[in-house]
């Protein structure tokens, strides 16, 4: 896997080296393809990918330095890492983005989680939070992980 590049700071240092933990095996009737899944992001540079469902929705962090937000219903957003601001204590860290009156918040915390529709363990929990310039606020809630 390529090195990680300066820009990327000390916090996503910090995300990898704690997202070590090794994914169970995939189920049975999947492990074909969700190799072939894991296999494709490695390939693509992508160095932490995360998921959420209900809406669904991925974050993907590529070695460029890019942090992509993929909806699958909205607008999607693109923006390099070095634009969040990055806060946290142990644990837990936060990375917020601002255009605007709109705010794009991460939260990582240090908490096991379990994709709802795999069944494949991650070392983190992400919890997005969007402001809308209108005033809405939008939660998502998923799991995160580096590559394996």
């Amino acid at each position: 896997m390529p090195s990680i590049k300066c820009h990327f700071g000390f916090l996503l240092i910090c995300l990898l080296a704690a997202c070590r933990v090794p994914l169970p095996p995939p189920p049975t009737t999947a492990e074909g393809d969700r190799r072939a899944f894991w296999e494709r992001k490695q390939s693509q540079g992508i160095e932490v990918f995360a998921v959420g469902h209900e809406p669904e929705w991925s974050v993907e962090i590529d070695e460029q330095g890019d942090l992509r937000f993929h909806p699958l219903e909205g607008d999607s957003l693109r923006v390099p890492y070095s634009a969040f601001l990055a806060g946290g204590r142990a644990g837990k860290r936060t990375l917020s983005y601002h255009q605007g009156s709109s705010v794009f918040r991460i939260t990582l915390s240090r908490k096991t989680c379990t994709d709802v529709f795999s069944g494949e363990f991650y070392a983190w929990t992400m919890t997005i939070t969007r402001q809308y310039p209108d005033g809405a606020t939008r939660t998502l809630a998923g799991c995160a992980c580096r590559i394996p």
